[in-house]
């Protein structure tokens, strides 16, 4: 199971998990949160989620995407150069560079770190999706 995790904020405090997810995540509507959550797909501090969990700020809500279908897109990035502390990446129009509304394993920063067996980086300048 392959899980996406959101870090729960300080401006998230007090909340309950469905409240919190379709405010941050409002691509779904509360009651297809609620079918996520009665398929076991989501997680709050790696524990099985019901929609009034209370939510803690630290803590960390998990989803799992495996059947989320999304929209196509070009993935094919080059490398332009690399050395010990820079990589420069050709990213191809209509690609995201981090996960946005529906595109959460399509995006950049998902196929680099695909690429890199999980190593953290950070961009330093972002292009926007349908800039190359």
């Amino acid at each position: 199971m392959e899980l996406i995790h959101y870090h729960v904020r300080e401006t998230d405090h007090s909340r309950q998990l469905i409240d919190l997810l379709c405010e941050r995540f409002g691509r779904k509507s509360p009651s297809e949160w609620h079918t996520q959550i009665e398929r076991g797909r989501l997680t709050v501090d790696g524990q099985l989620a019901q929609p009034q969990t209370p939510i803690e700020v630290g803590s960390v809500i998990g989803f799992d995407p495996t059947d989320l279908t999304e929209p196509p897109t070009d993935t094919h990035w080059l490398t332009l150069y690399e050395d010990d502390c820079v990589w420069v990446i050709h990213k191809p129009a209509p690609l995201p560079c981090h996960r946005n509304g529906p595109y959460l394993r399509s995006n950049l920063m998902a196929l680099l770190r695909l690429a890199t067996n999980g190593e953290r980086m950070h961009l330093m300048a972002r292009l926007d999706r349908d800039t190359s």
